[in-house]
């Protein structure tokens, strides 16, 4: 009986993931969005909207009418779906057009996502680890979510936007849809931004690149994934690059809502939030003045009451406000999502990005040992002699909670972001704080103002790489900016995307 109410649930989340991406598609493409546009916010509106679903039904105590929710949205969108079918199949069309003008690039895109489509989901179904160990109480917790500490008087409430995907009531490929589902929402966004600054060539190259590196491939098969609030950001910045361009209240929605979803674990929870709404007001403050994005508001009642209830939920303030009334921290933190506070100021603060900047020099295991093979010594022992001649004997261990040590054959918890990160990603910021076009100067301002904030907040240690994942994935676009400076004509840009199916090759197969 177990057995067959798993398949049934499994069976409604298919369905109903079918059915709203042909929704969604022909909802946004309506609004003038381009392909790669609608099926990002699609993407994303499909994730937020099962976890705003979930903590509505888990903070009243009604999670046994989950399914029956699914059931009725899965029926409003096959109803759109059916009203718009012609629409929804033109668009395979534009597609297969597409995928025959970059055969390369889409083949080994496909290839590996629909590898990680099934590879994950067998891991995930039956995943368990100590930070998911934390959220166990609240999923079986009979009643509301706020008669926990009946059996739980020491529980914290933590922020639970991502984290709700692995309830015990969920559907048992809930976590493996959500972390597919943000992978790809993740490609589609770096492409629609790619666009604005390259040519299709280029831009699909980036994509490949940004959704090969290493954390990236890593995180679509664990959970809780890091990739859900990373996606959540690129969307909002991809939302805050169409309100420039043409404010309309369907992209306002969708900045409050994927702003407001990008809170995360920890009691650094808001500082991607903080970073986004900051770039929101003043990219567009200073292309239309505030009153242009307010003038979008009124008359949108319905667009009004769904941005509060997105901020009220996502923002966890039921959660902070019952954490508080019960005399206890304002939000909880799970194992990886604990903060330990950089102690040495600024001087901790160079010593923290210093040690990032080390880390993000990150490379496949076997290119050590190609340079151990053919030259005789190690590249990665060459580079911490680097740093204790340099930033050891000058800073010591400031800013840093435990030894600092590295590796580049680490694990899916503290691996970085392979070759790109360092070598394309990092210039590109750089290169667009200095030339960029207003609009991605500010953005790269962001980024780096979250990269220093990272460093002058949190001392270091191996778990912080969880801050850093909405840094490389929110500056991944930033390299089609920097490719085409170096001329890269049609063979560079092949050999790159030979190279990023290479790696996720290595990632991927065991």
């Amino acid at each position: 009986m177990m057995a067959d109410s798993s398949v049934a649930a499994n069976a409604v989340l298919i369905i109903f993931a079918v059915s709203f991406c042909g929704a969604g598609l022909a909802w946004f493409k309506r609004w003038g969005h381009t392909l790669a546009e609608t099926m990002a916010y699609v993407l994303l509106s499909m994730i937020m909207i099962q976890s705003w679903m979930a903590q509505v039904l888990l903070l009243t105590g009604l999670t046994v009418l989950y399914l029956p929710a699914l059931v009725l949205c899965t029926c409003l969108a096959l109803r759109v779906c059916f009203t718009h079918r012609r629409f929804v199949f033109s668009q395979f069309g534009t597609f297969i057009r597409f995928v025959r003008s970059h055969r390369l690039a889409i083949s080994g895109l496909l290839l590996v996502w629909g590898y990680v489509a099934v590879a994950c989901v067998w891991p995930l179904v039956k995943f368990s680890g100590p930070d998911l160990d934390y959220y166990q109480p609240i999923w079986h917790n009979p009643r509301t979510i706020l008669s926990i500490w009946t059996a739980h008087p020491d529980m914290v409430l933590p922020v639970l936007n991502h984290a709700v995907f692995a309830a015990s009531w969920q559907p048992p490929l809930a976590i493996a849809l959500a972390n597919v589902s943000a992978y790809t929402a993740i490609g589609f966004s770096t492409y629609a931004l790619a666009r604005r600054y390259a040519w299709p060539p280029m831009a699909i190259t980036v994509t490949l690149l940004v959704i090969s590196m290493h954390r990236i491939v890593q995180q679509s098969l664990v959970a809780p994934s890091e990739l859900l609030p990373a996606a959540a950001a690129l969307v909002a910045v991809l939302a805050i690059y169409r309100m420039c361009e043409q404010p309309h209240w369907l992209d306002l929605i969708m900045l409050i809502g994927a702003v407001s979803f990008s809170v995360s674990g920890g009691r650094l929870c808001f500082l991607m939030p903080a970073v986004l709404g900051a770039l929101s007001l003043v990219a567009m403050g200073r292309r239309h003045g505030m009153r242009m994005a307010g003038a979008q508001v009124p008359g949108k009642w319905g667009g009004i009451l769904m941005a509060g209830a997105l901020i009220m939920v996502f923002t966890q303030s039921s959660v902070i406000w019952a954490n508080l009334m019960a005399g206890k921290a304002w939000i909880g933190e799970p194992l990886y999502d604990s903060v330990v506070f950089n102690p040495d100021a600024l001087m901790g603060t160079a010593g923290n990005l210093a040690r990032y900047l080390f880390l993000a020099f990150d490379m496949p295991d076997f290119v050590d040992h190609f340079f151990r093979w053919s030259l005789g010594f190690s590249l990665l022992s060459a580079l911490k002699g680097l740093y204790q001649s340099v930033v050891a004997t000058t800073l010591a261990g400031r800013g840093a909670a435990v030894a600092f040590d590295w590796s580049w054959a680490s694990g899916p918890d503290f691996s970085w972001f392979g070759p790109a990160g360092f070598c394309l990603v990092m210039p590109s910021l750089g290169v667009a704080l200095a030339r960029g076009p207003r609009r991605l100067k500010f953005t790269a301002l962001a980024m780096t103002a979250y990269w220093v904030l990272v460093g002058l907040i949190l001392a270091w240690r191996p778990e912080n790489v969880r801050r850093m994942t909405v840094f490389f994935v929110c500056s991944g676009f930033m390299m089609a900016f920097l490719l085409p400076h170096w001329r890269f004509g049609r063979r560079g840009w092949l050999v790159l995307q030979a190279l990023s199916i290479l790696l996720l090759a290595h990632e991927l197969l065991p």
